[in-house]
């Protein structure tokens, strides 16, 4: 008889570890995220512009201080050089200006939550695999993007969407966040991948990182798959990986760290992140003279928003995921004054 939990099992499993994601604040760790972003995009060349951020914690990775969210589910400032929004921020939907986004932050929907039934982790996947295309489309040619996503996005044997983002865009770096680093509850300890994308220019060569393959290894006696990026790179996984034999295969990792020195490693991966990039040339660029438009170009900066805001339910019961769309904003934007949270 198999021991395999039966689908029933599978899905009340993943209902609780949502409950727990939604009931859980990850502010502490992604205002220590944050912090390292923006570091990493000062040394790589953003000194001003237009900043889209999206998904959960958004006003965090914008560089607002906390309470100065009216509920949208992404968000523009033009960010200056003290990182205080130097206009007021507009939040979406509403905003209907062309594609002129310097950089480009989105927090995944429920990057976190270690789910249990398969069409629950496909279905996540396939709107982080959206996600991910439109963040990096929406960017101008020589911009920054970085996303916080669920580690099988790059670790999802099928290539097609890497392959996708690597036709417009270069791997500049990225850092695998181990199990439980964003909330310390059960169900929410999958490990998470920070990534930083930088939008090339027409005719420009691709530079970055190999990222688009993720062959399997061997790993505790299991074939486990994880993305070639961090199979040649180790240093930039922020913990050991060991293969959980509790999550549908091939993608079952986990990525056990020191809880006290994530903040301590997560600094020393960035620092050798930036360090890779300018060597590699991988930094911001001033935006060029617009080719000539042969029609009417898509604003794919509120797609990301649409996205972020139609309440995608997940398959195994009612519930919504968390943090995108929850106040279901409708209607033009509005313009919120706050003060930045210092970054």
């Amino acid at each position: 008889m198999s021991t395999r939990p039966s689908r029933d099992l599978r899905r009340a499993a993943d209902l609780a570890a949502l409950r727990e994601h939604r009931s859980t604040s990850p502010a502490a760790a992604h205002a220590a995220i944050a912090r390292e972003l923006w570091t990493a995009f000062r040394t790589l060349g953003f000194t001003s512009g237009r900043v889209l951020a999206g998904g959960e914690d958004a006003a965090t990775f914008l560089g607002l201080a906390p309470g100065r969210w009216p509920g949208g589910a992404s968000g523009t400032a033009v960010v200056g050089p003290d990182h205080a929004p130097v206009r007021p921020l507009n939040v979406h939907p509403g905003w209907q200006g062309p594609d002129e986004i310097d950089l480009a932050i989105t927090s995944m929907p429920v990057n976190d939550v270690t789910l249990r039934d398969p069409s629950n982790i496909v279905a996540r996947r396939a709107d982080q695999v959206a996600l991910a295309i439109l963040t990096v489309r929406g960017t101008r040619p020589g911009g920054l993007s970085a996303l916080l996503a669920s580690h099988d996005l790059m670790d999802d044997p099928v290539s097609i969407a890497r392959r996708e983002i690597a036709s417009m865009a270069d791997l500049v770096g990225a850092v695998r966040l181990p199990s439980g680093a964003h909330r310390h509850q059960p169900g929410t300890d999958l490990p998470t991948d920070l990534l930083l994308f930088r939008r090339r220019h027409p005719g420009e060569p691709q530079r970055g990182a190999n990222f688009e393959t993720a062959p399997g290894i061997n790993l505790d006696g299991a074939r486990v798959t994880i993305n070639t990026y961090f199979d040649t790179r180790p240093d930039r996984m922020l913990g050991r990986a060991t293969y959980d034999p509790t999550s549908p295969p091939p993608t079952n990792l986990a990525l056990t760290g020191d809880r006290n020195r994530f903040a301590v490693e997560l600094r020393a991966a960035f620092e050798q992140l930036t360090a890779e990039a300018l060597h590699n040339g991988l930094t911001m660029t001033p935006a060029r003279e617009p080719a000539p438009s042969h029609g009417i170009r898509p604003n794919a900066v509120n797609d990301v928003d649409r996205y972020l805001s139609r309440g995608q339910r997940l398959r195994s019961g009612p519930v919504t995921y968390p943090g995108i769309g929850l106040s279901g904003w409708h209607g033009p934007g509005h313009d919120v004054q706050g003060p930045a949270s210092g970054l």
